[in-house]
């Protein structure tokens, strides 16, 4: 609401870190940051505990200059397998009431493939390659099955399912999903903290596509 148009928000020091500088006179987000001190806890030990909050800022990357940020290329991807898959996929959303519906990239936001609405229990893709189609489809299933407050969180174990479930089945996202992952999962703790929910929802996925009589092909 403070800034509406911003992209990339970071504190004064994590821009110079970052190799740039917040320019004079530019006015910051504000922000509540936690407050925490050294608390004795029950058993006798010192630890850190958030007492309370204040006011911090942090600045978009347009109220700063200097060195470019680091990029990494998320490509979309191409081809047309994965027809087999798509319908598959699409048969074990139906079972669970889960709509979906295909539109031109262009309705989508910048850069999305495609998303879920958990309200009305309807996946959204965009009309792309048909590789593309089937990654996104499992992806978005991903966050119908799985949902965590952790937005970095709920990226990598979405982009983990669809990886899993597309691999499972002879279909090859790596080039899209492991860079992707890599952009949320700066911190390595967030994806080893994932391994077990994107293994165990990638299992209920591929069970019931296998198991499904109308869904059955050939496994690779």
């Amino acid at each position: 609401m403070q800034r509406p148009d911003a992209t990339y928000v970071a504190g004064f020091n994590a821009w110079l870190k970052l190799g740039r500088h917040v320019r004079k006179g530019e006015k910051g987000i504000k922000i509540m940051v936690p407050l925490a001190r050294k608390v004795t806890n029950d058993d006798g030990e010192e630890e850190r505990r958030v007492t309370g909050f204040g006011t911090g800022h942090v600045f978009d990357v347009n109220q700063t200059d200097g060195d470019p940020l680091p990029t990494l290329d998320v490509p979309t991807l191409e081809g047309d397998a994965g027809a087999e898959l798509w319908e598959a996929l699409r048969r074990f959303a139906a079972t669970d009431g889960v709509s979906i519906k295909v539109v031109e990239p262009a309705t989508l936001p910048p850069d999305t493939m495609g998303y879920y609405v958990p309200a009305t229990k309807e996946i959204v893709v965009g009309a792309y390659s048909q590789r593309q189609r089937t990654k996104t489809l499992a992806h978005e299933l991903g966050h119908y099955i799985v949902r965590v407050d952790d937005r970095a969180e709920n990226e990598c174990i979405a982009e983990g399912i669809a990886y899993v479930v597309c691999a499972h089945f002879g279909l090859d996202t790596g080039e899209r999903s492991f860079p992707y992952v890599a952009s949320w999962a700066k911190d390595k703790a967030v994806l080893k903290g994932v391994l077990a929910t994107i293994q165990s929802a990638s299992a209920r996925i591929i069970d019931a596509v296998s198991t499904e009589p109308s869904n059955r092909f050939t496994e690779r």
